[in-house]
């Protein structure tokens, strides 16, 4: 079994020194009471400082020792939304070189998702290509971005051209607005109770706003399996049939957007784990993520409630077998020109580990056809294909659907 983790984090100590100058007064570095080194907003510790979050051979060991084969690192809150224009821009390039770095040393461990300075707008453009140029295979973003909402209409240019280029979205929680209003400068409450806030404000938001309808392509990525939507889903379709704003917008039951998404599995108990699957609508929809290096970040525990599950319903295993597949395809055998998904193919539910892999392999084996021409753009498509869940040809069983580089021919059986 290879495994990926889609939700993992790294920084550098560079950029904690430009947030230590460029905070804004409002962000700071020290310590915590209980003297661990920590990132605090308005007095409120939200983010502890740990040596994995900068040192990627200790990363490298710890996926060693849980058995992760590849890591899609991205930057944690908060991220670049701090500073003037100036900062936000660097701050993102600094980080992204730093990534784009590591996944040239390490090509067969590393992976990451792209930040930018989303409070500008034509920066923000400029970085997405830059860093898909050099390699991000997707794209971070924080659950609101300065307070705003990502919905915000300030934002649309950028998600424009991330829908034009299909890519993934992790959406991050960060501290919520009004942290003060909500005393969680109190016991530590940003982690567990302010970053749910967030990601389900934001989701919500999104659903009801028709967000999830104006930018189809955009594969968003709720952290922390879904926050609370899980368990809030049958309220939010109550709301939608009884409240008129609810409905203003969407026509379909919000329960219905829940399952156009995507989850990851950073969650701490076998039970929350099976209620996002269940809201998901099917496991291919819910992706393994450890949230390492966070103090509460669980690699080991995250992959062992996935591995727990019955056979056959762990498809967070079928997402990692499948996209491990495309990138070592990608990497060992792949052209610029070749590698993705035929919009021929249609969606399948694998259940054998041997159909998994041989699904993973009739991807591979298919025509690049969505205009990404560079190596970088290749990893991208393959991430995509992944989030795509595994497919079949609309024929009779697992075929490769025209010629490919490899050998195979239209209506040929995949090989074993």
């Amino acid at each position: 079994m290879t495994v990926i983790d889609v939700h993992t984090h790294m920084l550098t100590l560079e950029w904690i020194d430009m947030l230590r100058r460029a905070g804004g007064g409002r962000y700071e570095v020290k310590k915590t009471k209980a003297g661990q080194d920590s990132i605090f907003l308005d007095n409120a510790p939200f983010m502890t400082l740990m040596p994995g979050m900068w040192d990627y051979n200790l990363r490298i060991k710890a996926m060693d020792a849980a058995g992760v084969d590849v890591a899609i690192v991205s930057l944690t809150c908060p991220n670049v939304f701090w500073g003037d224009r100036a900062t936000s821009l660097a701050a993102a390039r600094q980080v992204n070189d730093s990534m784009a770095e590591q996944q040239r040393a390490k090509p067969d461990r590393i992976r990451w998702f792209a930040s930018m300075p989303w409070q500008y707008a034509d920066d923000a453009k400029q970085e997405l290509a830059r860093a898909v140029n050099n390699g991000a295979v997707g794209v971070m973003v924080l659950a609101n971005i300065a307070g705003k909402d990502l919905t915000d209409p300030s934002f649309a240019p950028i998600w424009r051209e991330i829908d034009r280029l299909g890519l993934p979205v992790l959406v991050h929680p960060t501290a919520p607005p009004g942290l003060a209003a909500m005393h969680m400068d109190e016991y530590g409450l940003v982690p567990p109770i302010g970053f749910m806030i967030d990601t389900t404000l934001a989701f919500a938001r999104m659903i009801l706003a028709g967000f999830i309808d104006t930018y189809p392509n955009v594969k968003l990525i709720a952290a922390h399996a879904g926050a609370t939507l899980p368990y809030l889903a049958g309220r939010l379709d109550r709301c939608h049939e009884m409240i008129p704003a609810c409905s203003a917008v969407i026509k379909d039951r919000p329960s219905t957007y829940l399952q156009r998404i995507w989850y990851d599995t950073v969650v701490y108990d076998a039970g929350a784990l099976n209620l996002c699957i269940a809201v998901a609508g099917s496991a291919d929809r819910v992706l393994y993520g450890s949230d390492y290096p966070h103090n509460i970040g669980d690699m080991a525990g995250c992959l062992a409630r996935v591995r727990a599950r019955p056979a056959g319903e762990a498809a967070t295993t079928s997402f990692s077998d499948s996209s491990a597949a495309t990138i070592r395809c990608t990497v060992e055998r792949a052209s610029p020109t070749f590698i993705a998904i035929s919009p021929r193919l249609s969606p399948v539910v694998v259940s054998s580990s041997a159909r998994m892999i041989e699904a993973a392999r009739a991807i591979t084996c298919t025509w690049f056809f969505s205009g990404f021409f560079s190596p970088p753009g290749v990893f991208g498509a393959c991430l995509i294909a992944t989030f795509m869940s595994v497919f079949r040809c609309e024929t009779d069983g697992l075929r490769c659907c025209r010629r490919c580089r490899f050998g195979h021919r239209p209506g040929a059986a995949t090989p074993s």
